[in-house]
């Protein structure tokens, strides 16, 4: 299965930006590049990225994490 993360990205945006946002640091900090927001959600999703990941390699580990993490709350019959 290709992955086409293009077609909806504005949408993976939007999450990030409603997730990363309700941070205490955001309240003080003011706006947030899309980047920042992205290493806060890394951050509290507990999935390990490095400060030299370009964007996409962030997203794709975060997406990933959701994955793997939904598969594993999956029952047998779903």
């Amino acid at each position: 299965m290709e992955k086409n993360y293009a077609k909806y990205w504005h949408r993976i945006e939007e999450e990030y930006r409603a997730f990363g946002s309700n941070t205490i640091t955001s309240i003080f900090a003011g706006p947030n590049t899309y980047r920042e927001i992205l290493e806060i959600v890394l951050k509290q999703c507990k999935v390990d990225f490095h400060a030299s990941d370009s964007v996409e390699v962030m997203e794709e580990l975060l997406l990933e994490s959701i994955i793997k993490d939904m598969w594993e709350k999956l029952s047998q019959s779903e």
